[in-house]
């Protein structure tokens, strides 16, 4: 009986180590065909499927890309499921994050459906639970997809080691993987209230819906389209088109803000307007999409500006860069038919881009929560100007990006002046955001008042009817790097600055 058992131990250990010392299939790509799995051992494909995409083997597995569907190949070289997700997310212990109609749930390993793909955003399971989020309530699951808890929390960031990053009605803490919460400080907030007190002349009023406050696309022009490589070059090519749903997408505000899946980020506009746009989607395929507004800058208007803010979210699949996703946005002069510089900026997914940070839910995703651009159009009074957005997925197909865009409805704004009526000789200055540094001075130029977007008080002043300040700026305008380019502003103009 000991040698039965000894002999038994023997083979069973032997059996182990075989399969961990097992090598995993090799992923060969074949120029113009797809990819496809080899044998280590014969150099022989283990099967004649071609894949659109195949992804390095992850907890021995790949994910794995078929016209426009994904799931998975063992490490023998076969699929567990037919391709049929939306989006895939590589297998942590044991399971896998799975999208279907834009609902995420997780399958086993053989390819079974353990959680219904019913949650807008899920986490991967790093333990025996996990954090899921739908109908503006987030919740603890176990492996089965059952409730262990409701939480009462804003954001949750994501077991690890058992405890999760949380927030709160504008408190930070944690949360143990049974719901309990320990609120500790504060979140600080950097959204900022910009109230003007310009003219209201008709010089200063944006054309008609270039703010979206329509909850539509009136006068803008959509565009569909795609994108692919001619060598090493990124070649977007689109054509118009009505607006397309869920790639051309009006965002309502509504109370509380509905989340970004991915970047956790409030996407109600942060100006307080009813209405943004978001450009493109979370599918792949190499889709493109395009708006774009064409503005008449009035001839009597000296100081017209456009002011937008945006968010952007990317994968990042570690590509070559003309191959990345990449969103884009530039004003368009028809009169040289080419692009403004210091107005045009195109952000290509990378893991060094500047304000970028990692997702949370899903670290292969990158993101910028909303920032603002300001745009003076001052030397082109009398010009028939285009305001333009893009959105671009992978050229390789498998990996997607999208963008926010929100146009605000001042075209004439620079500055905000508040007067103190208990002071009559002071005022504060505020800024347009969007700019990358700011010097503010009084008349002579020998004195610099400050360096900051605001507030800036102007002391002793007697500033009713004129300016005291000049601003000259660097417009954060290009990618990569954040270098942008550099404006003098005369006469109380900030922005990036038309000849």
């Amino acid at each position: 009986m000991k040698t039965i058992l000894l002999c038994f131990a023997f083979f069973f250990a032997f059996h182990v180590n075989a399969q961990t010392t097992r090598l995993l299939p090799i992923i060969r790509e074949t120029a113009g065909s797809g990819f496809q799995f080899i044998s280590p051992e014969t150099q022989l494909p283990l099967n004649p499927t071609l894949w659109d995409e195949a992804e390095p083997f992850v907890n021995g597995f790949s994910k794995v890309l078929k016209d426009g569907k994904f799931t998975f190949v063992n490490s023998n070289g076969q699929t567990i499921r037919i391709p049929q997700y939306q989006s895939a997310r590589n297998f942590n212990n044991g399971l896998a994050a799975v999208k279907v109609q834009d609902a995420w749930g997780f399958i086993d390993q053989t390819g079974r459906l353990l959680v219904p793909c019913q949650h807008e955003i899920v986490y991967d399971f790093t333990s025996d639970v996990t954090a899921v989020y739908g109908q503006y309530q987030w919740c603890i699951i176990d492996v089965n997809g059952n409730i262990v808890s409701r939480p009462d929390i804003d954001v949750c960031h994501g077991f690890k080691n058992g405890i999760a990053y949380v927030e709160k009605a504008g408190r930070s803490g944690q949360m143990t993987t049974d719901g309990q919460l320990q609120l500790t400080n504060t979140v600080n907030s950097n959204s900022q209230t910009y109230r003007s007190i310009s003219n209201t002349s008709a010089a200063n009023v944006c054309p008609n819906n270039i703010d979206f406050e329509n909850g539509n696309f009136n006068n803008w022009r959509c565009y569909t389209g795609r994108v692919d490589s001619v060598g090493n070059l990124n070649v977007i090519t689109v054509t118009p088109s009505a607006p397309v749903a869920n790639r051309h997408s009006i965002i309502s505000r509504t109370t509380p803000s509905a989340l970004d899946p991915m970047g956790l980020f409030p996407i109600n506009p942060p100006d307080g307007s009813n209405f943004a746009v978001r450009l493109g989607n979370s599918n792949v395929g190499a889709q493109s999409e395009r708006i774009q507004y064409s503005i008449r800058v009035p001839l009597n208007d000296s100081n017209f500006s456009v002011r937008y803010d945006y968010a952007v979210v990317f994968e990042d699949p570690g590509h070559t860069n003309w191959t990345q996703p990449r969103f884009i946005a530039r004003v368009f002069d028809s009169i040289t038919n080419a692009y403004v510089d210091c107005a045009s900026f195109e952000y290509i997914s990378t893991s060094s881009l500047p304000g970028f940070q990692h997702s949370t839910v899903d670290t292969s995703v990158i993101f910028k929560t909303w920032s603002t651009v300001f745009i003076s159009l001052r030397g082109y009074a009398g010009k028939t100007m285009y305001l333009e957005f893009t959105t671009a997925d992978c050229v390789r197909r498998g990996h997607w990006g999208y963008a926010y865009v929100d146009v605000q409805n001042n075209c004439g704004e620079s500055v905000q002046m508040q007067y103190d009526c208990n002071f009559p000789n002071i005022a504060t200055l505020d800024a347009p955001p969007g700019f990358q540094t700011y010097n503010w001075w009084n008349q002579q130029f020998s004195q610099n008042l400050g360096s900051s977007v605001g507030p800036v008080n102007a002391l002793g002043k007697r500033i009713l009817g004129r300016r005291v300040w000049v601003g000259k700026v660097v417009h954060n305008a290009h990618h990569p790097g954040g270098a942008g380019a550099a404006a003098s502003a005369g006469n109380g103009d900030l922005g990036c600055i038309a000849p």
